[in-house]
């Protein structure tokens, strides 16, 4: 009897043991912190900035600097679907503010809640709402910005205080994002919006320091788009697709062990917010299903061998030419009408940039940084190459959506197809995001 008593105790310590391990499986957490209007160049981790007062600084001495980020879409409802998905917005149907997310779309936050981890979202504007089905899976979904500030925007300050206060209800680990648009002002040249939004972030990161939650959580940092800061010539924010508008900041700073050094290394492969987004997945679960994609065109990469030394090295060598060969999609949906029958397309390949509109433009973004060198040529081989090979995934995408569209004929020999999509007045999204 009493051996039979023993052997019960000890398979109830296993059993202890066992949950115990379960629910610390995931003992991480992970912050990701989301800015309209934050181009690459406003974060070079070159300044030299005291780290007591500069967030951008502290994150820099400690994280991992994609240097050639992308958005997938210059709206910040779709950028983010991106982000929270890992699929482009013609995979995912949410393009813009008023659209939907497709149900059958599975969500980082999905994954998250499957792994018992507390899941909340701040958001800062009203392009990021309840109604895009961006909410599933929060247990926190707050967009109340819209409602109780002035200005339908709240800062950073605010937003910082409202997830403190969530996390000291319950401080097991999480999946929390905070969209963030005060950069609206500094697109205007207004340094002093970016110079608050740096000290914010300071404060953030030494509350998380100071609460012992530094280390235990792998803080993503990107911007959901850039700035039209050149003024180009009939293309506003909204829809120019030039780098300056579309190449974003994306710092990762991993979770670590206690005592471990923080890494810091930049990379200059081409990515885009759904390769996060695929990234973000693979941190908050280990299901290999949730990876896969059916998009044979678009491919998505695995950011992960980035992130570790032994293989950083490896994956940026000039061995790896062809990760830079892999076409990135980016688009500018038109917002007046609810109809999706007028979208702006870019492609990143090989550092070219192409943009299909009624006249098509051509850039070297390595060479011509700017972007003002148009360099289209009908009769250059290794563009006709290079279109013939984006016809495929156009008419991939004509079988998705029914866009309108016409054929766009380069030479009279050439069997190239081109989205000549027309956009209608773009103050209707001013309009839209005013109501």
């Amino acid at each position: 009897m009493l051996r039979s008593k023993y052997v019960f105790l000890f398979f109830l310590f296993a059993l202890i043991l066992a949950s115990t391990s379960c629910q610390s499986e995931h003992k991480n957490s992970v912050l990701v912190l989301a800015f309209d209007h934050l181009p690459t160049e406003s974060v070079t981790c070159s300044d030299e900035k005291a780290t007591e007062t500069s967030g951008f600084a502290i994150l820099c001495k400690e994280s991992v600097r994609f240097t050639h980020a992308y958005t997938t879409s210059l709206q910040p409802a779709a950028a983010m679907a991106s982000l929270l998905t890992g699929s482009y917005p013609f995979e995912n149907g949410l393009h813009r503010s008023f659209d939907r997310l497709n149900e059958k779309t599975e969500l980082v936050t999905q994954l998250a809640f499957e792994n018992n981890l507390r899941t909340s979202f701040f958001s800062g504007g009203p392009s990021l709402l309840k109604k895009t089905g961006l909410s599933n899976y929060f247990d926190n979904f707050d967009d109340s910005s819209i409602l109780t500030q002035k200005n339908y925007f709240k800062n950073l300050k605010l937003q910082i205080e409202d997830f403190f206060e969530w996390y000291d209800e319950d401080t097991k680990p999480f999946f929390s994002v905070i969209y963030n648009s005060d950069l609206e002002l500094a697109k205007n040249d207004d340094t002093s919006a970016f110079e608050k939004t740096d000290e914010s972030l300071a404060v953030l990161f030494q509350q998380l320091k100071n609460r012992k939650m530094w280390e235990s959580t792998t803080i993503l940092l990107v911007g959901l788009n850039g700035v039209n800061k050149y003024q180009r010539f009939n293309e506003t924010s909204f829809h120019n697709l030039h780098s300056e508008n579309t190449r974003v900041v994306s710092l990762i700073k991993k979770a670590r062990a206690k005592g471990d050094e923080g890494v810091y290394w930049k990379n200059d492969t081409l990515i885009q917010l759904a390769d996060l987004g695929i990234y973000l997945k693979k941190v908050v679960s280990k299901k290999n299903s949730a990876f896969d994609t059916k998009n044979l065109f678009f491919k998505h990469l695995d950011l992960t061998p980035y992130l570790y030394e032994k293989t950083a090295g490896l994956v940026n060598s000039d061995t790896d030419k062809n990760l830079n060969s892999r076409p990135i999609l980016i688009e500018a949906p038109n917002t007046w009408t609810k109809k999706l029958s007028a979208v702006l397309f870019a492609v990143v390949q090989n550092h070219e940039l192409f943009i299909d509109t009624k006249k098509p433009m051509q850039y070297n973004t390595l060479v011509d940084l700017l972007e003002t060198t148009n360099i289209f040529d009908k009769k250059n081989n290794n563009l006709k190459k290079i279109n013939t090979e984006l016809n495929i995934i156009k008419n991939q995408l004509l079988l998705i959506h029914s866009y309108e569209y016409k054929p766009l004929q380069i030479a009279s020999n050439d069997k190239i197809i081109s989205l000549n999509l027309q956009l209608e007045n773009m103050w209707g999204l001013f309009f839209m995001k005013n109501l």
